[in-house]
């Protein structure tokens, strides 16, 4: 479905709403449509994504772990819209304050480990976060925040 492309998003309302899929006025358009050209802006409980008119979609998160299977913390991400093919995946944690907990450190940023996915499809992604070796095992109630991105093609 066509959204506005983003020099008409300059006038729209302010604030923007990711939430809502924005129809784009196709009368008027003649020439070429940029590979850069903004097609579509939307978002919902599991995220946000840009559509260009190239047919890349690019999807971001922040997501909070959900599962705690020593050693690892981990959850799965729906993506916000689906790809045609398998996305590249890039997961990262959030080190700030209420953004994590690990009940087993007294310093968890010393004790996280390895950040990553362990599965990825062309509609999801599990995210994990692992301890580094030797550290207290994760427990009921732990958790980390993840800010991931998936970069792929939705046409």
């Amino acid at each position: 479905m066509p959204t506005k492309r983003i020099r008409d998003l300059q006038n729209a309302p302010q604030p923007l709403d990711l939430n809502a899929v924005i129809p784009l006025d196709t009368t008027g358009i003649t020439g070429k449509i940029s590979i850069n050209d903004l097609m579509e802006v939307g978002g919902n409980a599991n995220g946000a994504y840009v559509r260009l008119a190239s047919g890349l979609q690019i999807c971001w998160q922040d997501i909070r772990t959900t599962d705690v299977a020593p050693p690892v913390l981990s959850v799965t991400w729906t993506f916000p819209a689906p790809f045609i093919y398998v996305p590249v995946v890039h997961n990262s944690q959030k080190l700030i304050s209420g953004a994590y907990v690990y009940a087993g450190s007294a310093t968890p940023w010393l004790h996280f480990g390895l950040v990553t996915y362990t599965y990825v499809s062309n509609s999801s992604a599990t995210l994990a976060q692992y301890h580094i070796a030797g550290a207290p095992d994760f427990q009921a109630g732990d958790y980390a925040t993840f800010v991931p991105i998936a970069i792929g093609r939705w046409r």
